[in-house]
């Protein structure tokens, strides 16, 4: 191949360079490392162009942190392979115990950007053990007993384990297509580290035996799967993360960008899924609306109407339940679609709400002494009935729980029965 021919030329012109500046002895002794086998070059190099990529990503769309650890997981293979091609540190018992340690770092801030992803919590004390009996077992094979096979059958074996278990774990909790693909990607990337181990069955057992080991069939392996795996495992990753992030970009589009809850557009469209999945469960809407708002803004500054507004919606957030639905609609209007929930009880989750909003204080010198409330108006949702009318009775009610003195819940029921009351008095049948 062209680029065996061109590889050991450029390696000696490296060299002499280095020698120059007195670094020659690092590379000397392992310039067979580079010679062996183009792959050793390419790997290193395009791990650090999925590392740039990655990085690049995050400086994009800073929401996304995951992508930090993929950066770092594949910055940190480059060095890793540069450090064990070029022989840093020289002895190849500290070599490896270096260049080792560097690819479980690596192959552990890759597994946490997936789950950092898909928002799973990692199993720490599995994980602690593996990786404990890993190290453990290289520096036991570099130092007390060296013997680079044994140390060979450690690593591998350790970290394709590690990366097994954690592949499995997030392909049984993935929930869309691209996670599954990812978890499927890792699952390959632990198991290529078994046949790599039984390669390493034929490698030599002195560790100083650099000539054997360069010509193995374990180093050729190696460094072909991992060319092949870095450019599998980025552009997989990069295809996800491009996914995540034209998903943010949609996810902004539905977002109030004060609040961070949901706009009227992202409400109606999540809300309507709801609907749709409900299968003939019942749902109520509730409006909310802050009292005196305009008050509090021209008495405070808007910077304090921000401030009650953030608030509003931390506590929505925080009281309603999870499956529920909530967004402001503009200004103080906020909006709620409350499931699997009837008027009564939502009458109930809504007052526990009105009166956390009522027993909020604020810091601020402008509002430090301002009582803060607000009322709310709820509909039960009806088979049949379209959205904009559900929200449209839960207005009605507002609008009369502020024209009786706000700070109140009023259910449309209610209502309906105080009628039905004053038409039996005047002796209408029921």
């Amino acid at each position: 191949m062209a680029w065996r021919r061109i590889c050991p030329d450029a390696t000696i012109t490296f060299t002499a360079a280095l020698q120059r500046i007195g670094a020659g002895h690092l590379l000397v002794h392992h310039r067979e490392l580079f010679t062996a086998t183009g792959w050793a070059v390419l790997a290193p190099f395009r791990s650090l162009v999925f590392g740039a990529a990655f990085f690049g990503l995050w400086w994009w769309q800073r929401r996304l942190r995951y992508l930090l650890y993929l950066s770092a997981s594949f910055t940190l293979f480059t060095i890793g392979m540069c450090a064990q091609t070029i022989g840093i540190p020289h002895d190849i018992a500290w070599n490896f115990m270096v260049s080792g340690s560097i690819y479980t770092a690596a192959l552990l801030a890759l597994l946490d950007g997936c789950y950092k992803r898909t928002s799973l919590k990692p199993r720490y004390a599995v994980r602690l053990c593996i990786v404990g009996l890993v190290l453990l077992g290289i520096s036991y094979f570099c130092f007390e007993d060296p013997s680079l096979k044994a140390r060979l059958y450690v690593m591998n074996f350790g970290l394709g384990v590690l990366t097994l278990v954690d592949a499995v774990y997030l392909g049984r909790a993935a929930k869309k297509m691209m996670d599954r693909i990812v978890a499927w990607v890792l699952l390959g990337l632990g198991v290529q580290g078994f046949p790599r181990t039984v390669l390493s069955f034929g490698t030599t057992g002195e560790s100083r035996d650099m000539m054997a080991f360069v010509h193995s069939s374990y180093w050729t392996w190696m460094n072909a799967t991992y060319a092949l795996l870095v450019v599998l495992v980025g552009l997989t990753l990069v295809a996800a993360a491009v996914a995540d992030v034209i998903e943010e970009l949609q996810g902004r589009a539905m977002e109030d960008p004060l609040t961070g809850l949901l706009n009227r557009r992202g409400f109606e469209e999540a809300a309507r899924k709801q609907i749709a999945k409900a299968k003939g469960r019942c749902f109520s809407v509730a409006v909310c609306d802050i009292d005196h708002f305009k008050a509090i803004n021209d008495a405070c500054g808007h910077v304090d109407g921000d401030a009650v507004l953030v608030k509003v919606a931390e506590l929505l957030r925080e009281k309603l339940r999870r499956g529920d639905v909530v967004a402001r609609f503009g200004g103080e209007e906020f909006v709620m679609l409350l499931s699997d929930i009837h008027r009564e009880d939502a009458r109930d989750l809504i007052e526990r709400l009105r009166r956390a909003v009522e027993d909020v204080r604020f810091g601020s010198e402008g509002l430090k002494w301002r009582r803060i409330t607000a009322s709310f108006g709820i509909a039960e949702y009806r088979v049949g009935e379209e959205l904009e009318d559900v929200i449209r009775r839960a207005d009605k009610m507002l609008y009369v729980a502020k024209r009786n003195g706000r700070n109140s819940a009023l259910v449309d029921w209610l209502r309906l029965e105080v009628q039905v009351e004053m038409l039996t008095e005047a002796g209408w049948p029921r």
